[in-house]
């Protein structure tokens, strides 16, 4: 739910880049659960909200990559589609 700079400044492997302004028209898989992020759990909140309404089975990642990062968990730095 983050803008690319801030995405290149520490992304979760393997997550995909979708920008909150952009959700409304991605192609996101049915059937399995996706998790919502952002710099630290707002943007990603109503992202989430967005997305259970639409049917989608989704979790918010709590304090987001901030929170991700400070308990020491993988991240990378850079571009990552």
């Amino acid at each position: 739910m983050r803008e690319q700079a801030e995405r290149a400044q520490g992304f979760i492997p393997g997550s995909r880049h979708i920008p909150l302004s952009d959700l409304g028209s991605a192609d996101l898989p049915q059937g399995q659960v996706l998790i919502c992020q952002c710099a630290s759990g707002r943007r990603s909140a109503l992202a989430a909200r967005q997305l259970q309404a639409r049917g989608f089975d989704v979790r918010n990642l709590q304090g987001g990559i901030q929170a991700w990062q400070a308990e020491g968990l993988p991240s990378r730095r850079g571009k990552q589609i």
